[in-house]
């Protein structure tokens, strides 16, 4: 269906439901490493008689930093000293005034950090999903349409596939693909590249022009340069 106006680009209820669906599958999926660390901490924590023994526990010392707010990006700028304070302060602030139950206390923090990582992780894994969808769906047409078309993957060597011989598996890998419509006019359609007219990485980018047998960025920055060259900005969202 050609797009006509900007309702043919809002999504059915069923569509929304459908997705959200699958996010929430897959995020239930994602969690299982989370929860057997937890149950692994748990069991763990629970040979000690109390708090303070936790901390001479090397099996343990990273996961009382996580739940004590040491993040592994934080962890990367602090010393050993550092997050030896920081879980000597937890222990005394947090665990401690939990009494008998400080073993309970500490996987409940343990996965509070482990939920804000999940939500980072799954940030990533949509978004990813939202790009194979669109390239799948983008594929099916211009294959039904009969035009020939070419796919640059990532980390492909500056090489252009033909669209019939992509993988499964390659499609969440595509930068960028270029067709002709049945009229034989040129399209390029590349994800995530700065446009100098916006002075920010747009999602999706649709030319009117193909880049030809080289992919380089000296290129792609004449190309989107030209505010000619421009049919369509997309933001995607999963």
């Amino acid at each position: 269906m050609a797009i006509q106006t900007a309702a043919d680009l809002e999504t059915s209820h069923v569509a929304k439901r459908s997705g959200f669906l699958e996010i929430a599958l897959r995020k239930n999926r994602e969690a299982l490493p989370y929860i057997d660390q937890a149950r692994a901490l748990k069991a763990e924590a629970s040979d000690h008689a109390n708090v303070q023994l936790l901390a001479s526990n090397p099996k343990i010392r990273s996961s009382l930093a996580e739940a004590a707010g040491v993040s592994t990006k934080a962890a990367a700028f602090l010393n050993d000293d550092d997050i030896s304070a920081i879980i000597d302060e937890f222990l005394k602030a947090v665990l401690e005034p939990a009494g008998d139950a400080f073993v309970d206390e500490l996987v409940y923090r343990f996965l509070l950090a482990k939920g804000d990582a999940l939500g980072g992780r799954m940030r990533n894994i949509v978004g990813g999903l939202a790009a194979e969808k669109l390239t799948r769906y983008i594929l099916a047409s211009v294959a039904n349409a009969g035009s020939p078309c070419l796919a640059f993957l990532n980390k492909s060597g500056h090489k252009w596939t033909p669209c019939d011989e992509l993988a499964i598996d390659d499609y969440r890998n595509v930068k960028a693909l270029t067709w002709k419509t049945p009229g034989g006019e040129d399209r390029q359609l590349m994800y995530n590249i700065k446009v100098p007219t916006v002075g920010k990485n747009i999602d999706m980018v649709l030319f009117n022009q193909r880049l030809g047998a080289k992919f380089d960025d000296k290129i792609i920055k004449q190309l989107a340069a030209d505010d000619k060259s421009y049919v369509a900005l997309g933001e995607l969202k999963g």
